[in-house]
C-alpha cells in the first residue's frame, strides 16, 4: 500500500497521523461529542461519589476500632478504586468497562461499613495498588514482571494468612453460596487467565503480563488461606480489588489484541490489475492534479454529464482533475464521461460495487501523483458547492479525512426510514468507535491521498462506513461539516430497499469494529506501551 506524507510532526500512535490541532473544531463537537467519548469518565465519578456518600451514610466506625483506623481504611479504599481505575487506562482498557472493574471494591458493604479495618485488608489492598502502579504504569522487561509479581503475592499471602479467621466470614461469603458478586468475579477471573493464557487475538498481546499480575496474586492468598482450612478478608478484599480489573484487562486483551485476519486481505485483484493498465494505455501514465474527485458510476449514463459539468476546476485554489470509475456499466457511462474534456476513464470489465469501485479510483490517482481525495456520487444527490467546504480542514492541516453531515447541514429527502436509518447508525458508531459521530454513509468526503493506502477496504458495496471506521481505528483525525443532499437527479439506487439495506449496513458498521481491533487494537493506543520497553531502555 501507498504511504501517506504527514501534514504535521508524527504523534504517538500511528506512525502518519500528525498530533490534532486543538483549535480544530467541527461543528458536531461540544458538550454531546466530549459527554460520548468521555462516558467513562463520568461513570467513573459517578461510582466514586456513590461509595463517598455511602460511606458518609453508613460507613461509621466500629466500636472496637479506633476512628483513625476505620477512616483510613476508607480512604485506603479509594484511594485503592481510583488506582485500579488509572491502571486500566493506561493499558488502553475502555473507559466505561474501567470504571465497572472498580466499582465491586469501592462499593462492598464489608469494606463500607468499617467492621472489618480492623485488619490490614483495606490497607494491604492500597499496597498492591503501588506496586502495580510501579510495575505496571508502562511495560517493562520479564525480570521486573517476575520481582513485582513476587512481591504481590507476598504483599498480599503474608497478611492474609496472618490474619486468617480474622473476619473470615466476610471472605467466605464471596465464594459460599454462589452469589451474583461472586460468579462476577470467578467471570473476571476466567476471563483473565484466557488472556494470560494467550486465547484468541491475546496471543501476542502485551497485556498478558499485567493480567498475571492482577489475577495470580489473590488466587495464591486463596490457596495459601483455604489450605490451612482458615479464610481471611484480605485475600476477599484483594480478590474484589484486582480479579475485576483481571477480567477488564483479558476482555480487552481477547478483543483488541490485534487486528482481524481480514484486514491483511489483499486490495488488489485481477480485475484492479486490468483497469489500472488499461489506463495507463490510454492516457499515457499522466500526472493528475493535486486534488482528485473520484466518482464511482454504474449505469449513470443519463445524468452522469450533468453532475461532471457541474465539479468545479479548481478547489480550496488547487487544480482539480476528475476520475471516473466505470462499474462494469451495460449503458452510456463510459461516453458520458468520454465526452468531458477533463474526466477521465477507468474502465471495469464486471460490476463488483461502490466499495470496490472507489478502492480503484483511490489506487489509480494516489499512483499518478493526487495528494488530497475528495468523494462524490454519480447520481447528483451532492450539492458541488460543498467540495471547498469537506475539503478545506484537510488541506489546512487540521484533519486527515473530513466527511460531510446531512444532519448537520441539508437533507432533501421524505424517506423516513432512511432518515431514522441515519440517526441509529450514527449512534451506534459513535458507541462503537468513540467519537461523536452524525452520519456515517454521506457520500461527500475528503481526505488526504495516503489514508485510502493506509486503511483496509474490503468491502465491495457498502463501503462508507468501512471507510470511515477504518479511518478512526488507525489514528487518523477525522471531522464533519455540513452538507447537502439532494433527491437523485437521474437513475436508481443500486443498494437495496430499506431494510435489507440497513442489515447490510449493520453487518459492515460491526464486521469492521471487529477486523479493526475493536475499533483498534490496544498496542496502538494505550499509554503504557508507548515508547521503549522499561525506563532505563535505550
Amino acid at each position: 500500500m501507498t504511504g501517506i506524507e504527514p501534514s504535521s510532526p508524527p504523534a504517538s500512535g500511528h506512525p502518519e497521523v500528525g498530533p490534532p490541532d486543538p483549535a480544530a473544531t467541527t461543528p458536531s463537537s461540544g458538550w454531546r461529542a466530549r459527554l460520548g467519548t468521555r462516558v467513562g469518565d463520568v461513570l467513573f465519578a459517578a461510582v466514586l461519589l456513590a461509595a463517598v456518600g455511602y460511606r458518609l451514610v453508613a460507613g461509621g466506625p466500629a466500636p472496637t476500632h479506633p476512628a483513625p483506623v476505620a477512616a483510613g481504611g476508607h480512604v485506603a479504599v479509594l484511594l485503592t478504586g481510583v488506582a485500579v481505575y488509572a491502571l486500566l487506562l493506561r493499558w488502553g482498557v475502555w473507559r466505561w468497562l474501567a470504571a465497572l472493574a472498580a466499582a465491586p471494591v469501592l462499593l462492598d458493604p464489608r469494606l463500607v461499613s468499617g467492621e472489618d479495618h480492623g485488619d490490614p485488608a483495606a490497607f494491604v489492598v492500597l499496597v498492591m495498588a503501588a506496586v502495580l502502579l510501579a510495575a505496571c504504569w508502562r511495560r517493562r522487561r520479564p525480570g521486573v514482571v517476575l520481582l513485582g509479581g513476587l512481591l504481590l503475592v507476598l504483599v498480599c499471602t503474608v497478611p492474609a494468612v496472618t490474619w486468617s479467621d480474622v473476619a473470615g466470614s466476610s471472605a467466605r461469603d464471596l465464594f459460599g453460596p454462589p452469589t451474583p458478586v461472586g460468579v462476577g468475579l470467578v467471570v473476571a477471573l476466567l476471563v483473565g487467565a484466557a488472556a494470560l493464557l494467550g486465547v484468541g487475538r491475546a496471543r501476542a498481546s502485551s497485556l498478558r503480563g499485567v493480567c498475571a499480575l492482577t489475577a495470580l496474586p489473590p488466587l495464591v492468598a486463596l490457596a495459601a488461606t483455604a489450605a490451612g482450612g482458615t479464610a481471611s478478608w484480605v485475600a476477599g478484599a484483594a480478590v474484589l480489588a484486582w480479579w475485576p480489573a483481571a477480567g477488564a484487562l483479558g476482555l480487552t486483551a481477547l478483543l483488541r489484541g490485534r487486528r482481524g485476519a481480514d484486514a491483511a486481505r489483499p486490495q488488489v485483484d485481477a480485475v484492479d490489475r486490468e483497469a489500472r493498465d488499461e489506463f495507463d494505455r490510454r492516457y499515457g501514465e499522466p500526472r493528475l492534479a493535486p486534488v482528485v474527485v473520484v466518482v464511482a458510476a454504474f449505469n449513470e449514463g443519463s445524468g452522469l454529464g450533468d453532475v461532471l459539468a457541474a465539479l468545479p476546476e479548481t478547489v480550496c485554489g488547487l487544480p482539480a482533475d476528475v476520475l471516473v470509475v466505470d462499474d462494469g456499466s451495460t449503458d452510456d457511462t463510459a461516453a458520458a464521461v468520454e465526452g468531458d474534456a477533463r474526466a477521465r476513464l477507468v474502465s471495469c470489465r464486471v460490476n463488483r460495487g461502490q466499495g470496490a469501485a472507489l478502492r480503484l479510483g483511490y489506487a489509480v490517482a494516489r499512483t499518478h501523483g493526487a495528494r488530497y481525495l475528495v468523494t462524490t456520487d454519480a447520481d447528483g444527490q451532492y450539492d458541488t458547492g460543498d467540495l471547498p467546504v469537506v475539503l478545506a480542514p484537510v488541506v489546512e492541516g487540521r484533519a486527515d479525512f473530513v466527511s460531510g453531515s446531512r444532519r448537520l447541514g441539508r437533507q432533501h429527502t421524505h424517506d423516513r426510514v432512511r432518515r431514522l436509518g441515519v440517526h441509529v447508525f450514527a449512534w451506534l458508531a459513535t458507541a462503537l468507535v468513540g467519537q461523536y459521530l452524525t452520519d456515517t454513509s454521506f457520500g461527500l468526503r475528503a481526505m488526504r491521498a495516503g489514508v485510502t493506502g493506509v486503511v483496509t477496504l474490503n468491502q465491495p458495496q457498502y463501503q462508507s462506513s468501512e471507510l470511515l471506521i477504518g479511518t478512526l481505528s488507525h489514528g487518523f483525525r477525522v471531522l464533519e461539516v455540513p452538507g447537502t443532499m439532494h433527491v437523485r437527479t437521474a437513475g436508481s439506487t443500486k443498494k437495496g430497499r430499506n431494510l435489507v439495506y440497513g442489515a447490510r449496513y449493520a453487518r459492515v458498521v460491526l464486521g469492521t469494529w471487529w477486523r479493526e481491533g475493536c475499533p483498534s487494537p490496544v498496542a496502538e493506543h494505550a499509554p503504557a506501551l508507548r515508547g521503549p520497553v522499561g525506563p532505563d531502555a535505550e
